[in-house]
């Protein structure tokens, strides 16, 4: 297994530098059968926040290329299904996936909550306003 970077993926899903995104795509799709990429956490934090302020994706275009990552056997996720549950938070709420995704961790380790001073977060069943 294969650990990437945010870079070698952006470079992949943007085709926008021609050097890089040849050898992201060449890594990526030489041997789909028996290749596989891990994608952790700080990645798809990091992959979200480019797609949406270098590229201007929307929210639903980003949630689906998350998606495809997830329902894609060459790659795997980092405890995918609190990457699931988050884009289920984020799809529905007002925050940002990364506030998702670490209330999400947070609860699967038996967090009771997270403490924010994000009102948008705090939305969230996982999180607790402080004041």
């Amino acid at each position: 297994m294969i650990g990437l970077d945010t870079n070698v993926l952006v470079r992949y899903l943007a085709q926008d530098d021609e050097d890089q995104s040849k050898s992201a795509t060449s890594l990526i799709e030489k041997n789909p059968e028996t290749s596989h990429f891990y994608i952790n956490h700080i990645v798809l934090v990091e992959l979200v926040w480019v797609l949406q302020g270098a590229y201007k994706l929307n929210k639903q275009n980003t949630v689906n290329i998350i998606e495809k990552f997830l329902h894609t056997a060459q790659f795997e996720v980092q405890a995918q299904n609190n990457v699931w549950q988050a884009l289920i938070a984020y799809k529905e709420g007002a925050a940002d996936f990364a506030d998702y995704l670490s209330g999400q961790n947070n609860l699967t380790h038996r967090c009771q909550y997270t403490a924010t001073f994000d009102v948008k977060a705090s939305k969230s069943k996982n999180f607790m306003l402080l004041e």
